[in-house]
């Protein structure tokens, strides 16, 4: 088994140095490694734990593509939060967000509705005992009403379950999920950041935080695709117009070039989502009266802007 372990880290590694090896995900060659004991660990800021289960494919392409190293996303966290923020995670996936978000700041509140996926995030939790207690999880979603609604799991690639069917015919079982508006589950809570993935679903939840986020003002930090806005009948425009009329403005933040832990900040374009509807941007939402405050932070490390 410990063998098969350092071999399994041997192609990582060597995938990392050499990226055209990315490609031993669709070689079989990751598969036949991942045949026997199959669970790995990797160690994400240096010192988070993240269990990843090898059979499943999304998660063995993390493991050899070595994700999480440079997200641009994942870069923003630890330059916005502090030690007394208060962290809300829509779409927790398996707890990288929320882990990464508890090591900077005072207390997350992770919300994941996937039976499954919850199982991974609650498993993940467990393995950073120093970070678990700041952690808050609901296994439910959230939504502009409270109900049941139909969430759509996909087991090869959990990450783009959601509330709509996937696309490219991809085998999805049914379940039935809780649905409760953030308003109402967080009541007065103060919050000072959100992050938000739920693959399209993002107006939904977003509209059910209406008076959070009027009265709190929180950073946003949402995924933007518009093919998946438009399995909601809408486009990314309906969103960024809805928190516009909340005083905030977006910015699209990209890794710097040569791949490095620099970050590129420029004004949000929604038409270029519009006319590449299978592009996807990280949109980071400032109210307006921060937007100096947050871009000097962001300057502070080394980041590039770009028309800001």
């Amino acid at each position: 088994m410990a063998l098969i372990s350092k071999l399994r880290h041997f192609a990582r590694t060597l995938a990392t140095q050499v990226p055209i090896l990315h490609q031993i995900r669709g070689t079989g060659a990751g598969r036949l490694l991942a045949r026997i004991s199959p669970i790995e660990r990797i160690t994400i800021d240096d010192t988070i734990v993240i269990e990843l289960d090898l059979r499943v494919p999304q998660f063995r392409g993390y493991f050899f593509g070595n994700a999480f190293a440079l997200e641009s996303d994942l870069l923003l966290i630890p330059r916005l939060l502090s030690g007394d923020s208060v962290v809300v995670d829509i779409g927790a996936h398996i707890g990288v967000y929320a882990l990464l978000a508890a090591k900077y700041a005072a207390r997350v509140i992770a919300f994941e509705p996937a039976p499954e996926t919850y199982r991974r995030m609650r498993a993940n939790i467990a393995l950073n005992p120093r970070l678990a207690p700041k952690i808050e999880v609901h296994q439910i979603a959230l939504s502009d009403h409270p109900g049941m609604l139909d969430f759509y799991y996909v087991e090869s690639d959990p990450a783009v379950s959601g509330l709509k069917k996937p696309e490219f015919g991809r085998q999805t079982h049914v379940i039935s999920v809780p649905a409760q508006r953030l308003d109402d589950v967080l009541g007065e809570e103060q919050i000072s950041f959100l992050k938000i993935d739920v693959e399209g679903a993002e107006l939904e939840a977003l509209c059910g935080a209406y008076r959070l986020l009027r009265r709190n003002q929180p950073l946003i930090l949402c995924e933007l695709m518009e093919s998946y806005h438009q399995r909601f009948g809408r486009s990314v425009s309906d969103l960024i117009g809805y928190l516009n009329d909340l005083g905030y403005r977006g910015f699209e933040v990209n890794i710097g070039p040569r791949s490095s832990a620099q970050l590129c900040v420029q004004p949000l374009q929604p038409e270029k989502l519009i006319h590449n509807p299978k592009i996807t941007l990280n949109g980071l939402f400032i109210p307006a009266s921060q937007v100096e405050h947050v871009l000097a932070r962001l300057g502070g490390a080394s980041v590039t802007m770009e028309n800001a």
